[in-house]
């Protein structure tokens, strides 16, 4: 059976809906100056995930949210894919739980140690991941290799 998968840019109106969903599982809300897209299987909704902006050249790949009966099915990579294909910040920084680092590695995220200088926001963001009693996996800190034009 085909399915139809597409990932779009979502509404302004539809950002309620998209911060009840991160409700479930724990993840900080979104706002609307955050980049915010929605996978969806044959027209319903499947996963979500978002860029938000730390300072003007720095930003953040994050609340990947695929929702449980989509799983396996290919909506996380549509969601990164689109997310890092919209990417305008020249360091664009992901907190993934440790289990997914090769995930994201596979769309040229690199591991960084969490003493390398970066924005006190995805810091203190790492920090209170790691110290999250709801999360049960540790999180990494991993940061896009930067495209090099020759």
């Amino acid at each position: 059976m085909l399915m139809s998968m597409t990932c779009r840019e979502a509404a302004a109106s539809e950002l309620s809906w998209i911060n009840q969903k991160y409700d479930e599982v724990g993840f900080v809300h979104s706002s609307q100056t955050d980049y915010l897209v929605i996978a969806e299987i044959d027209g319903e909704p499947a996963g979500i995930g978002r860029l938000v902006a730390i300072g003007e050249a720095s930003g953040e790949l994050g609340g990947i949210y695929v929702f449980p009966a989509y799983r396996r099915k290919g909506v996380a990579e549509k969601i990164v894919g689109q997310l890092v294909a919209a990417n305008k910040f020249d360091s664009l920084f992901c907190l993934p739980f440790s289990k997914l680092k090769q995930f994201y590695c596979g769309f040229g995220f690199e591991e960084l140690s969490p003493q390398k200088s970066v924005p006190r926001q995805v810091s203190d963001k790492l920090n209170w991941c790691n110290d999250n009693p709801r999360y049960e996996d540790s999180t990494v800190l991993l940061m896009l290799r930067p495209v090099v034009v020759r």
